[in-house]
């Protein structure tokens, strides 16, 4: 998810991108570890901290190239 919409071209600019990839990344969180309450909980949270640590030009760019 990341690698996909960080790639594009004024991503970071486009507030309905990044609110909808925040989302993916909850409902991604939700899916995976509903079994443990904790990360459940805090799920936005979490989204939004991955989303900041991704707009820093150097993981932005160590996920953009990384490969699969």
């Amino acid at each position: 998810m990341l690698k996909t919409e960080l790639s594009l071209i004024g991503f970071w600019s486009n507030p309905a991108s990044v609110a909808r990839l925040r989302g993916e990344i909850s409902n991604y969180i939700a899916l995976e570890f509903h079994a443990i309450p904790l990360a459940f909980r805090n799920r936005n949270e979490i989204a939004q901290e991955i989303l900041a640590w991704a707009k820093d030009d150097r993981n932005t760019s160590a996920i953009i190239y990384a490969e699969d």
